[in-house]
């Protein structure tokens, strides 16, 4: 599974926890938003995930903020 192997990895300052699938906009669009407001980041993982690239995009994010 993705998040045990970007917890594993030891290259995030924080653990990635597993959330179900949202699979409507509208509930995507709330559960962002609603995040959003409360200062949490949210990142979308699906079967086109590159798992290099991913770690690589939220590795220079943490540096970035």
């Amino acid at each position: 599974m993705i998040t045990e192997r970007l917890n594993a990895s030891g290259i995030l300052p924080w653990q990635v926890v597993w959330k179900t699938t949202l699979i409507t906009n509208d509930l995507i669009r709330k559960t962002f938003s609603e995040a959003n407001a409360m200062g949490i980041e949210v990142v979308s993982i699906d079967k086109n995930t590159n798992i290099h690239a991913f770690q690589r995009d939220l590795m220079l994010g943490s540096v970035y903020y």
